[in-house]
């Protein structure tokens, strides 16, 4: 079956991807090392081995918050104020092993899971399409050869293939409906922040003027950067954060946007997710890389 976005998704993953090398690191690695190895071959999430190589679980930058939380003892809590006068600096001395972070996941419910999802090499893109829009997991693990496959893989093969005529649709159409946005004012603590991400279960913020407009995206992976010796800076209001230690550029388009325009934003940037505003420039929806790709199933299917 041949679709007219212009990919034959009947087409094999093997057909479609090469084996990629599969980055990891071992539980009792100091997490430090496992955050520079993320930065260093730019991915937001590691695969965690045992000695012998064994898969153990994985770790990512909102496991790290959750556990950053956890050593200032204030997870889940919001009585943020009583840490505004708090020595953060304290905690540099802290050697915080990847084995301590997966410990802490085991006990965050919605993030427990240590076992891996795997698909098939022999599987078709159609179906590999279908379990990403279904599980809404960011990857999979491919066997034989070991390999992962992201969700960014299957966009910027869509972005491809797909045909013009599917590009000039309006994405909006095709949005599944979208979630309470979570914002907050660019002057409200980082420490605020992390706390918010743990408590409403985002993967992002974003980050408003006082006139409401949006001037910043805070997520996890902003603090792929951050050191321990940092730990202070939590304190710093989030816009001043973002300009130390994120030089990233805030992606955002219209809420009218293309399909294409939408996709293309994604791809070219090399982003998880973008913004939508209105015309005064104020936040009205997010569309992140699952969002997507459940709006490209529906498109195919039309």
């Amino acid at each position: 079956m041949s679709g007219e976005a212009g990919l034959d998704v009947s087409m094999k993953i093997k057909e479609l991807f090469k084996e990629k090398p599969l980055i990891t690191v071992e539980l009792d690695h100091e997490l430090e090392k496992a955050l520079a190895t993320m930065n260093e071959h730019k991915i937001s999430w590691v695969p965690v081995v045992d000695d012998r190589g064994e898969f153990t679980g994985s770790i990512d930058f909102i496991d790290v918050l959750y556990h950053t939380l956890s050593l200032l003892q204030i997870y889940a809590l919001l009585d943020i104020w009583k840490y505004r006068e708090t020595d953060l600096s304290c905690i540099r001395n802290f050697k915080i092993k990847v084995r301590e972070v997966m410990e802490t996941k085991k006990t965050v419910p919605h993030r427990s899971e240590a076992s891996f999802d795997t698909i098939s090499w022999d599987q078709s893109f159609g179906e590999v399409l279908n379990k990403f829009c279904e599980t809404k997991k960011h990857r999979f693990l491919l066997e034989d050869p070991r390999s992962i496959l992201a969700q960014s893989d299957i966009v910027h093969l869509i972005a491809r293939t797909l045909s013009d005529s599917y590009g000039e649709a309006d994405i909006e159409d095709y949005l599944e409906e979208q979630p309470k946005l979570v914002i907050m004012s660019g002057s409200q603590s980082t420490l605020e922040a992390i706390i918010m991400i743990a408590k409403e279960k985002v993967s992002c913020i974003g980050i408003v003027d006082e006139f409401g407009v949006l001037i910043r995206n805070f997520s996890a992976s902003d603090i792929k950067s951050f050191h321990i010796a940092d730990f202070s800076s939590l304190l710093l209001p989030i816009k001043d954060f973002l300009d130390i230690f994120c030089t990233k550029p805030l992606i955002k388009i219209y809420a009218s946007a293309t399909f294409s325009k939408s996709m293309h934003c994604l791809v070219d940037n090399k982003v998880h997710r973008i913004w939508r505003v209105d015309l005064e420039g104020k936040p009205v929806g997010v569309i992140t890389l699952t969002d997507f790709l459940i709006a490209f199933s529906k498109l195919i299917k039309k």
